[in-house]
């Protein structure tokens, strides 16, 4: 996904010279005209330039441009998402970058407080507190629907999907294994409880890995579905909020504490490897690659270079309007649940220097988040789960 890119360039416009007009190369320079070619927009954006549309279109010529400043702006569904002044000057060619323009495409709503939610094919997992587990067909991504549901017995925070299964953080419940491997009936296979309030949850292979806030991190092995148990665990200072593995490591969101690095290449003895302190309160957490990226409350996204687990240190930030409870991470984008800010897209291609791309309002308080080809999916709290286009 590279997003939306408004590649504009300023050229002679050459074809009008030899016979016709008796125009040459010398008296069209003299002119200044030229041309803006813009490239890569969203499918049905209508490009503008000083207030004139040139209608719906991915790719449109803008021709016979006089120098002089323009203003050129990009709108979809009828209002006005982004606008740059474009100084055209004769004989040069300009490029000019938009942010991207997410928008939302769908909803469902999940009759809860959507507090998490994973995606595996065509189906969005929603953990909702207080309520239950849904399941939604996310096929179709302008209409998205329930088909199924599970009632946990505790609030569901947090949910992570393998196979045919999905791993409920259930806050006083702890870890619930639920079957879906019909959408339509899921159903809990098995349990293990935990000794905190569940608040996350990540797996990789056949372990666990639950955040279980006071209870540090819980390993839990889950080989055997009806009759999961717990391996190990690692107390951590703080709170642990959120968690994502790589490897043979779980990074643990620990709230005030920021991000702990656990090696669980040994299950039964996961242990610290290290540690990097982020100066809000940590409440969620991705990983690709060398970096961490953590959800780091009223202080934005932190970017942390974990690729010596033994001293993680913070590479670059990017503050958020509102607070970050959740991140996934793709292609060079880190998507951002920032509560009443909704969702925020952050450049992270260059580590030391995030930058928010583009935005995405949502009715609710955006907590959870998760990414799949070109859309992301936003778990809302009171309003659900929203569906958001991040590209063509």
């Amino acid at each position: 996904m590279t997003g939306c890119v408004l590649l504009v360039t300023l050229c002679l416009v050459l074809s009008l010279c030899g016979c016709k007009n008796g125009l040459t190369p010398e008296s069209i320079r003299a002119i200044g005209r030229g041309s803006i070619q813009v490239s890569s927009t969203p499918t049905g954006a209508v490009v503008w330039l000083d207030a004139v549309g040139t209608g719906e279109t991915t790719d449109c010529s803008l021709d016979s441009v006089p120098v002089g400043d323009h203003q050129l702006t990009l709108k979809l569904a009828g209002k006005l998402d982004w606008g740059e002044t474009v100084s055209v000057v004769a004989g040069q060619t300009v490029a000019v970058a938009c942010p991207l323009l997410p928008r939302e495409v769908g909803f469902c709503d999940t009759l809860g407080n959507a507090r998490g939610v994973a995606v595996s094919g065509s189906f969005a997992y929603v953990a909702n507190s207080a309520v239950d587990l849904r399941v939604i067909d996310v096929s179709s991504s302008q209409s998205p629907y329930e088909i199924g549901c599970c009632i946990t017995p505790g609030n569901a925070r947090g949910v992570a999907v393998s196979g045919s299964f999905a791993y409920v953080a259930d806050n006083t419940r702890g870890l619930r294994v639920i079957d879906v491997g019909n959408p339509h009936g899921p159903y809990e296979a098995g349990y293990c409880d935990t000794p905190g309030y569940a608040a996350g949850v990540a797996v990789s292979g056949s372990i666990v890995c639950v955040a279980d806030y006071a209870g540090g991190l819980r390993v839990i092995d889950v080989s055997s579905s009806p009759s999961p148990s717990e391996v190990g665990y690692c107390d951590t200072p703080g709170y642990a909020s959120g968690v994502t593995m790589s490897g043979n490591f779980a990074y643990v969101a620990d709230d005030a504490e920021g991000l702990r690095v656990i090696d669980v290449s040994n299950p039964q003895s996961p242990h610290e490897a290290g540690h990097c302190d982020t100066p809000g309160n940590a409440r969620g957490v991705a990983a690709s690659g060398n970096f961490a990226y953590v959800a780091d409350g009223g202080l934005g996204l932190r970017v942390i270079d974990v690729s010596n687990p033994q001293n993680p240190y913070e590479a670059g930030y990017c503050d958020t309007p509102g607070t970050a409870y959740g991140v996934a991470v793709s292609g060079g984008f880190a998507y951002v649940a920032d509560g009443e800010a909704g969702l925020r897209v952050i450049d992270v291609s260059n580590p030391q220097s995030p930058y928010e791309a583009g935005y995405c309002e949502t009715p609710g308080t955006a907590h959870g988040v998760a990414v799949s080809g070109s859309f992301v999916y936003v778990a809302d709290n009171l309003t659900g789960l929203r569906v958001i286009q991040v590209a063509r």
